[in-house]
């Protein structure tokens, strides 16, 4: 009987525990998991044991009160929608978004006519300072370095740069610091999820070893929830050691993508930008899957800088 009531009180202090964490992250001593608003209506699951959120390949903890934290992936893949997963809690409501928005088709529509775009939810609303850390390295082709084409990145996508003869100047800025020893805070392993809070509050690029091969990079990125849209607090991006990769367009390409274009593509999930379906607006920077071979997703599309616009006008 004693080892009885013992095992009764192990319990009881287990769901102590629980309950407060449970507290703690979805403001009431109940299961988190009642709290879920799902804006995008996608097929989402609710673990409120692990505390996690899981839509496609991808999980997510749910964060602590007044945070949010979102992941994406642009693919090589055609066939792949590209996954992004987005969950923030203001509060003790969780709201949760699958990024992957399909919109109205326009595949036969170019970019510089195709106005689609969606929004992630959250902004950057300071100049975002960050930092390249340059160990390890993907299979480079031809000359050029990570570095310089990930701040070319930066540049087109604050400047809005593009082939249209579309001039805008939206208001969000980016300032390279420099070199760094700390590492992109990007999981490696299929389905795990970005950390529910950042280990450090510094922007950090990079080469990640160890992504599924169809994914060329991956972000995560961490918020403050706010009513409306929250405000970006950190973003880490990292690039897939184990694709090939050119800066400049080598001749007889094969399997090979642009790191710059790729990157720009990050970039836009860095300032708050939605994925768009490859299946209905392949043209456009934010489409969900980068095809080898090209250089097109340097130039913003219509509804790339439709979306910067919106954010920062």
């Amino acid at each position: 009987m004693a080892k009885r009531q013992s095992c009764i009180a192990v319990s009881f202090a287990l769901m102590a525990s629980m309950t407060i964490g449970m507290a703690d992250v979805a403001g009431a001593a109940q299961n988190p998991c009642s709290s879920i608003v799902n804006e995008s209506g996608s097929e989402v699951t609710c673990d409120p044991i692990d505390l996690e959120i899981s839509s496609g390949e991808l999980s997510l903890p749910i964060p602590a009160i007044g945070t949010s934290v979102g992941v994406a992936e642009i693919s090589s893949n055609p066939s792949d929608s590209g996954d992004s997963m987005y969950v923030a809690n203001l509060d003790g409501v969780v709201t949760v978004s699958d990024l992957t928005s399909a919109g109205v088709i326009s595949s036969g529509v170019s970019a510089c006519s195709d106005s689609f775009y969606a929004l992630a939810g959250y902004k950057e609303s300071d100049n975002h300072a960050w930092y390249f850390n340059n160990a390890g390295s993907g299979n480079w082709i031809g000359s050029g370095s990570a570095v310089s084409a990930d701040l070319s990145a930066a540049n087109i996508i604050t400047n809005a740069t593009n082939n249209c003869s579309i001039v805008a100047n939206p208001t969000n800025r980016n300032n390279y610091v420099g070199l760094t020893t700390l590492h992109p805070q990007i999981p490696i392993v299929l389905g795990a999820n970005c950390a529910s809070i950042p280990t450090d509050t510094v922007n950090v690029h990079g080469w990640v070893s160890g992504l599924a091969y169809t994914t060329l990079a991956r972000t995560c990125w961490w918020g403050i929830a706010r009513p409306g849209t929250d405000e970006l607090s950190t973003a880490d991006v990292g690039f897939n050691s184990a694709r090939n990769w050119f800066s400049t367009l080598p001749a007889n390409c094969s399997n090979a993508f642009d790191m710059v274009g790729v990157a720009v593509h990050e970039w836009g999930h860095v300032y708050g930008l939605d994925h768009a379906s490859s299946a209905t607006h392949p043209n456009l920077t934010m489409s969900s899957v980068s095809a080898p071979c090209t250089v097109a997703q340097r130039s913003l599309g219509k509804g790339d800088i439709l979306g910067l616009l919106a954010l920062y006008p």
